[in-house]
């Protein structure tokens, strides 16, 4: 089951409208066990020599990194969820008011996560993230890293 259906089901509607051919986003997996494995996916509609959608087609690629980078730098859960969200693009506000956090204990957890990378800002911690394919891969013709209500 895709964790995020919610926010991409209207991206698959303009698929399926052909308004594009492909997209990419990061999405989550929920297993059975409740457990989110996030993955880097490509959507795409198969059709049929007339046109007619068949099915989306969905290719994932699972990342791994983020186990590898907790493990090498120890970053704890809640510094993870931290990453991903500055990852997404939100602002400070919005990943305290998600985290149920203040933007000071927020702003707290950041700068440990950059003493352990041993980085100074958010662009050194998005090419330090590549390393760790924590960047979405995927190329498509149109690519969203989250898509989030508020901002539409």
């Amino acid at each position: 089951m895709i964790f995020e259906h919610h926010i991409i089901n209207p991206e698959i509607d303009k698929l399926l409208e052909n308004k594009f051919k492909t997209f990419s986003c990061r999405i989550n997996f929920l297993m059975n066990n409740k457990e989110k494995i996030p993955v880097d996916a490509i959507f795409s509609a198969a059709r049929d020599k007339y046109g007619d959608v068949l099915g989306i087609l969905i290719i994932g690629n699972e990342l791994k990194g983020l186990k590898q980078l907790k493990l090498f730098f120890k970053i704890t859960t809640r510094e993870a969820e931290i990453i991903q969200e500055l990852v997404d693009g939100f602002t400070n506000t919005n990943i305290a008011d998600h985290l149920g956090i203040s933007e000071n204990t927020l702003k707290r957890h950041i700068a440990n996560i950059y003493l352990k990378l041993e980085i100074n800002n958010k662009v050194e911690l998005l090419n330090f993230l590549k390393d760790f394919n924590l960047i979405p891969s995927f190329k498509a013709e149109r690519t969203l890293l989250r898509l989030n209500k508020e901002d539409e």
